[in-house]
């Protein structure tokens, strides 16, 4: 499933945004089930949608999306050529479940809402995470505290299911994500960096947010697993779902 597109220049962008986005492009990585822990019972629950750079596919394009999201304007630019591209998906496939990231920066444009609008038709199958990142503008007062909760509110009413995405990362804090649980019904939880720097640390923080799952009656998704023993231990102390290379590479969408 490979579809690449380069999206016109209008909504009044300039050439400068134009070649930004018309730069990037979209990987797909498969959410596992672990039932009951054997990697053999292993089942795709459904799949994350991540953003790369042409001539660059092996990370998240930092640096270019903020650029990307600048302002309502090139928000609105860049979102119309990732719905495009959703559409695409949901042409071919009506069964699995796809997720998409938001930004906290993007919460505050028009043109997101706009957006997501358009995309609730897909809402059944389209869950939206809001990443840990730190918004470029930050007009609200206690921002780590509240801002996000009327955005939350507000894409539920459209019908989407939501996630917080790299829990006690950035603004997603435990105090964050506690604020938001009767919005969010899944919850990601990164040890990418932790699993090679301390094993015995990244497991008590495993057990500390699955744990809070359970109590907040939310999915827990634990993402970056890169060792086949680590995917072992996590398979057999927790009940929730896994995403990382060690488990399946992301594959190319455009």
């Amino acid at each position: 499933m490979i579809f690449h597109r380069k999206v016109a220049n209008g909504w009044g962008a300039n050439m400068e945004d134009t070649e930004k986005i018309n730069s990037l492009c979209t990987f797909r990585q498969p959410i596992f089930d672990v039932g009951d822990g054997r990697p053999d019972n292993f089942r795709i629950n459904g799949y994350e949608i991540l953003l790369r750079k042409l001539d660059e596919e092996t990370s998240f394009p930092t640096d270019l999306f903020k650029r990307v999201i600048k302002d309502d304007q090139s928000n609105a630019l860049f979102l119309k050529w990732l719905g495009e591209r959703l559409e695409q998906i949901f042409k071919v496939d009506t069964y699995f479940e796809y997720s998409i990231n938001l930004d906290p920066q993007q919460l505050t444009y028009e043109s997101t809402f706009d957006f997501l609008n358009k995309m609730k038709v897909f809402s059944s199958q389209l869950t939206i995470e809001i990443t840990e990142a730190i918004p470029l503008k930050r007009e609200v007062d206690g921002y780590f505290d509240y801002s996000l909760v009327p955005f939350l509110k507000r894409i539920k009413l459209l019908g989407f299911k939501l996630a917080l995405d790299d829990v006690s990362s950035g603004i997603n804090s435990l105090n964050m994500v506690w604020r938001c649980t009767k919005y969010i019904s899944r919850i990601k939880l990164s040890v990418l960096h932790i699993e090679f720097n301390d094993v015995s640390l990244a497991k008590k923080i495993i057990n500390l947010w699955d744990n809070l799952s359970k109590v907040m009656n939310v999915e827990l998704v634990i993402e970056g697993i890169e060792s086949r023993e680590f995917r072992d231990w996590i398979s057999k102390n927790t009940d929730g779902f896994q995403q990382g290379y060690i488990l399946a590479y992301p594959s190319k969408l455009g």
